[in-house]
């Protein structure tokens, strides 16, 4: 017999294994953060930026720290705005979406 250049015939193309099945986890929904005493950060500094635009809740300096003078702006805000569903002067969900309905992105 004498060589060919014809490759060699080779099996089927591989199959995925059926019992290995890849999965990818879902999607992580982001999620706002609840701020309150002691927090600090860019979150902070935004509420107190937001907080400002209303002229009255808080007059204070964006700092990004979450001190009881912010604390007790946002529990203006609440009582104020009539937000439910937070507990006072903690910046939650209900207290987020209300400020952010009165007030605009810094």
């Amino acid at each position: 017999p004498t060589p060919t250049d014809e490759p060699e015939p080779t099996g089927p193309p591989a199959t995925p294994d059926p019992t290995h099945t890849p999965t990818t986890p879902p999607p992580q929904e982001e999620v706002d953060p609840v701020l309150d005493a002691g927090d600090e950060g860019p979150e902070v500094a935004e509420l107190q930026l937001r907080l400002r635009q209303l002229n009255w809740v808080y007059n204070g300096e964006a700092h990004g720290r979450y001190d009881e003078e912010t604390r007790a702006a946002v529990a203006r805000f609440q009582s104020a705005y009539g937000v439910q569903g937070d507990p006072e002067g903690v910046y939650g969900p209900h207290t987020r979406q209300a400020l952010e309905q009165h007030s605009t992105a810094p």
